[in-house]
């Protein structure tokens, strides 16, 4: 059995292994230990839609991730790091959800941000 084929059981062992390897290039870090399974085997079902490639992976994921990394809440609290919905729905999906409209656009400060949600809020 190689190193890929079994579960990690600890977080040393998780970041040895190749799939949580790739999830951890592109999000930064390891999941916790009750998602090792489930990030392993979507890694696998990547691995078999969009290629072996490591790089390619991380090609693919990237995406979902800066957006979910990026996107606030309508009370402007960042989407959770730890929550694996860009990556087991939006990725499985291919599809990135449009915007909720509380996230800053690029360049707009968070005044600008905030005094929008308020007049959308009077509306």
């Amino acid at each position: 059995m190689g190193e890929g084929d079994r579960i990690p059981e600890t977080p040393a062992q998780a970041m040895k292994h190749p799939d949580i390897m790739v999830f951890q290039r592109v999000c930064g870090r390891i999941p916790g230990a009750r998602d090792y399974q489930g990030v392993i085997e979507t890694m696998r079902f990547f691995r078999e839609r969009v290629g072996d490639d490591d790089e390619q992976l991380v090609n693919y994921l990237t995406p979902y991730w800066l957006a979910w990394s990026t996107r606030k809440t309508k009370n402007q609290k960042p989407y959770s790091q730890a929550s694996l919905v860009w990556y087991s729905e939006w990725a499985v999906n291919g599809d990135i959800p449009r915007a909720n409209g509380h996230e800053p656009v690029p360049g707009e400060s968070t005044s600008d941000v905030i005094r929008k949600v308020a007049q959308s809020a009077k509306r």
